[in-house]
């Protein structure tokens, strides 16, 4: 009965020792799956609040692209604001080129003697406010600088200038983006000139073939 017994013990004891291992292996397994479910569970997280501050920072970008253009558009009405204003003081101005340099000199007469004795148009003493020199490109004489008191003795001087004699120029007191604008309308006439299509100039206005050529008024 003893060896039966220890026969069995025998027999059993292997069996028992592998259902234990498989026992322990199973705990480690499952303590190993909860760590690791765990640690899944914890970069869940941590991947929600990533995507939650992605979420925030794009509404920020996107205030910030509203704001830029909010912003571009203000300044490009300010831009506006300041050519309009700028055009309005160069309004009654007129730009004389030749009139010779002499010490003491009185330009404001000098100005005036030009359109008389050139153009035979009478300015009154008071009809030109003031007048100056421009700082040259280091040729003399400098350009003259004049300000009329009204309008029409100023477009006077420009439909006549013409006349003057071929020392003497006569140019309008333009602003930076309105040479630019001229200088633009210039090359688009000679490109049209250079294809044979009619080109005619009415004042500042361009006409190629009938048609009125206008640029873009936004201030760059």
């Amino acid at each position: 009965m003893k060896f039966t017994l220890r026969r069995f013990a025998n027999k059993v004891r292997p069996v028992a020792l592998a259902l234990i291992g498989y026992v322990c292996l199973v705990l480690f397994v499952s303590k190993e799956q909860y760590s690791l479910n765990k640690q899944i569970e914890r970069m869940l997280v941590r991947v929600r609040a990533l995507q939650s501050e992605q979420a925030k920072l794009g509404e920020i970008q996107e205030r910030f692209v509203v704001d830029i253009n909010k912003t571009d558009h203000n300044i490009h009405a300010l831009d506006a604001q300041i050519e309009q204003l700028v055009q309005h003081t160069k309004r009654y101005n007129l730009i004389f080129m030749g009139i010779p340099e002499s010490e003491n000199e009185d330009l404001t007469d000098a100005v005036r003697r030009l359109a008389d004795e050139s153009m035979g148009i009478s300015i009154g003493e008071k009809d030109v406010e003031y007048a100056h020199r421009l700082k040259g490109n280091g040729t003399k004489p400098r350009p003259v600088l004049a300000k009329f008191a009204r309008w029409k003795d100023k477009t006077r001087i420009l439909y006549r200038r013409k006349s003057l004699p071929p020392e003497f120029a006569v140019e309008e007191d333009l602003t930076e983006f309105q040479m630019m604008k001229r200088r633009k309308l210039m090359m688009l006439a000679n490109k049209a000139e250079a294809e044979g299509r009619r080109v005619r100039w009415s004042g500042k206005i361009l006409f190629v073939d009938g048609k009125e050529i206008k640029l873009s008024d936004k201030v760059t």
